[in-house]
């Protein structure tokens, strides 16, 4: 099981798929609607969550500003389709340690880099 916080440019949809799947899940949304990134990275990191997202602002956070974060997955896929998504996440789930580390998922590749 993994602790996962969805953020509101990623949607409910795919949070609830991981629900299923045995995840700790939380909603950006449903805890502080409109939270600013730097707030949604904190609250990640109190509870030792992974973020999911679709806002590639967190990169910037991370890697230009140094903010430090359990983890982050920005998903850049073509398609919106939450089972899709749910797809591409199990193999990441099973293949990568996800803590310290910014996981970009596009629709051919996976990159993964480790966050200072």
């Amino acid at each position: 099981m993994v602790k996962f916080l969805i953020d509101e440019s990623t949607g409910s949809k795919l949070g609830q798929l991981l629900i299923r799947d045995g995840h700790d899940v939380v909603f950006v949304k449903d805890w502080h609607l409109g939270a600013k990134d730097h707030e949604v990275i904190e609250k990640a990191n109190n509870e030792s969550r992974i973020i999911i997202t679709d806002d590639k602002d967190f990169g910037e956070l991370v890697f230009r500003f140094g903010k430090k974060s359990k983890g982050i997955i920005l998903i850049r896929m073509h398609s919106y389709d939450p089972k899709a998504r749910l797809a591409v996440l199990r193999n990441v789930i099973k293949k990568v340690d996800l803590a310290g580390k910014f996981v970009v998922i596009k629709d051919k590749a996976i990159k993964v880099v480790k966050i200072r």
